[in-house]
């Protein structure tokens, strides 16, 4: 097997209740920028493996798909793979990364707070920064900390 090819890998996470075909656009774009450099890896992740070295990475994520994009960040920065890796892009759109939680100041916002985590269920009560994930701490500030 020869020289495996460097590449440049870009994660795309999209947000809550979403889907691959929500973030296709910025997939579409990137791919005629840079025609034959873009890979989707859910489709191609095996001939990828074989015949490429990530060298270079970026992560786009919205919503949800943004907070999970800014932990992934942190992850892979603690476990060393910046070391190797050179780290091009971050950014996310649209992603609540102080959570959806609304100062009580009128009956609204209380009504809002409540309502947001019920209806979402754990993911509503992360967002509102009301759960236990860690220790006692919520999913957010658990996700933030270094």
């Amino acid at each position: 097997m020869g020289e495996k090819k460097d590449i440049h890998l870009v994660v795309l996470a999209h947000g809550l209740w979403g889907n691959a075909g929500h973030l296709k656009f910025i997939a579409e774009q990137l791919k005629k920028k840079y025609p034959g450099e873009i890979h989707l890896i859910q489709d191609e992740y095996e001939t990828i493996s074989k015949t490429s070295k990530v060298t270079k990475f970026s992560i786009i994520g919205y919503s949800l798909g943004g907070l999970f994009s800014r932990y992934v960040i942190g992850r892979l920065f603690k476990d060393g793979f910046f070391d190797k890796v050179k780290p091009v892009l971050f950014a996310t759109f649209a992603t609540p990364h102080l959570g959806v939680y609304r100062p009580h100041g009128t009956p609204l916002s209380a009504v809002f707070n409540w309502m947001s985590a019920r209806i979402l269920s754990r993911t509503g009560e992360q967002l509102q920064c009301c759960d236990e994930y860690r220790d006692g701490k919520p999913m957010l500030v658990v996700l933030s900390d270094p």
